[in-house]
């Protein structure tokens, strides 16, 4: 199910697949270079392919257009090895910005999940486009996804032209609390009434679907915290106010003074 509502593909592992089979049907390179499917090589002449050994995600306008891709790594693929300079490639690559993309004005899914999102009245927002998969096929379908980088006032606004809440599940990590810090405020801002599930530290929505079934995250969704309970707590927690609060309390006030 999950493939076909977001008519998920394969990148093969080489390095002139795409652009092969687009001379072959005799597209132009160039519009293809300009979409951001292929480059051209730095030495010699020809193309080679951006999206190598990946599971290709079609990024859709709210029309249904596709106008961008989102690729995920594959383990075991020789384009998920480290390069000659030693740098692993990253676990999602997204097409750059063109003429018809934005990645920060687009959401990963958003096109998949509008209807249910005006049904629910409320959109969930994770970090990563599998987990958006992973959660549609739980039947969670009102859930969106930034594109690959932090949430934007765009993005924002985008999701308040459906509904005027939304609910973050960010990883438990110390990189998903980071993120969760920074993206609370933009929605607040944006008029988005916000709440958060603040997730163990080893723990994503795909293995929590795995863990606790779509029951137990259904639950966590609808105990979530509201963004500013969230924010308060994590300066506490940060500024180690129990330990040392003449300090400490100054440092919260000057953390939550803005988003206040």
């Amino acid at each position: 199910e999950g493939i076909e509502r977001f008519a998920i593909g394969f990148a093969p592992d080489r390095w002139d697949g795409l652009s092969e089979e687009l001379s072959r049907v005799g597209q132009s390179l160039e519009l293809a270079e300009q979409c951001g499917l292929i480059g051209k090589r730095k030495q010699g002449q020809g193309y080679y392919d951006r999206f190598r050994g990946r599971l290709m995600f079609p990024i859709r306008d709210l029309a249904g257009e596709v106008i961008a891709f989102g690729g995920r790594v594959v383990p075991g693929t020789k384009s998920s090895e480290p390069g000659k300079d030693g740098i692993k490639p990253g676990k999602y690559i997204n097409s750059p910005d063109t003429p018809v993309y934005t990645k920060g004005k687009t959401l990963f899914g958003l096109y998949e999940a509008r209807k249910s999102i005006r049904q629910s009245g409320e959109v969930i927002m994770v970090e990563g486009n599998l987990d958006v998969v992973r959660m549609a096929q739980a039947g969670l379908t009102n859930v969106v996804a930034p594109m690959g980088t932090a949430l934007t006032q765009e993005q924002c606004q985008l999701m308040r032209r459906f509904v005027s809440r939304v609910v973050m599940i960010y990883d438990g990590d110390t990189a998903g609390q980071a993120a969760a810090l920074k993206a609370i405020p933009l929605a607040m801002s944006a008029g988005l009434q916000v709440g958060v599930v603040a997730l163990p530290a080893d723990e994503d929505p795909d293995s929590l679907l795995d863990k606790e079934g779509v029951e137990g995250v259904k639950e966590r969704l609808s105990g979530s915290s509201p963004g500013w309970t969230y924010l308060v707590k994590q300066a506490i927690e940060h500024a180690d106010v129990r330990r040392d609060p003449m300090s400490g309390i100054p440092r919260v006030i000057d953390q939550v003074v803005d988003v206040l």
